[in-house]
């Protein structure tokens, strides 16, 4: 009826902005601090694996949106293949983001010169809390499923308080 029009188109809207703003800006953000780090890490190779897992993240994440759109398109009464590909397509970007953080923190350690201990603290921490916030997420979803974006994210912090710390002319996060 009307309320469930007026909720698909609610979900359209929410789902485009995804997909035409949020995505491209997490994407081309961490992929730009990645490709940066790269350049100043003695392990390039991690920072590379990092950036290829970040862009199955972003592709999992538009699926995910695929599968979202053909769930509220789908007729009540049927079970839509939207709805049967959503939790492994959630799975796919949410693994995949929390593995590029865990390599983005390899790489950010591998930073020459070498990072202070505090610098390695935050990032060590940074991508377990990541890995381990979003395996936790997918086993148990009503437990830790809130706290998933929140794992990820700290990765992130991690990238860009290093970023600005080398914008800054600093050689580590302890000003080294």
């Amino acid at each position: 009826g009307a309320c469930r029009e007026a909720l698909r188109a609610q979900f359209d809207q929410v789902q485009l902005g995804d997909d035409l703003v949020f995505i491209p800006a997490y994407s081309s953000f961490v992929l730009l601090a990645l490709a940066s780090l790269r350049r100043r890490t003695s392990r390039p190779g991690l920072a590379r694996l990092a950036m290829g897992l970040l862009v199955v993240g972003a592709v999992g994440d538009y699926l995910e949106n695929l599968c979202i759109f053909g769930v509220t398109h789908a007729p009540l009464d049927s079970l839509s293949t939207g709805l049967q590909w959503l939790q492994p397509a959630t799975s796919l970007k949410w693994l995949a983001l929390a593995a590029s953080n865990l390599f983005a923190m390899g790489a950010l350690l591998g930073r020459a010169p070498r990072p202070g201990a505090l610098a390695r603290a935050l990032c060590s921490l940074a991508g377990l809390v990541g890995l381990g916030g979003t395996l936790a997420a997918l086993a148990m979803p009503g437990t830790f499923g809130r706290f998933i974006a929140t794992a990820i994210f700290l990765g992130w912090l991690a990238l860009v308080v290093e970023a600005g710390w080398v914008a800054a002319g600093r050689q580590d996060v302890q000003g080294g």
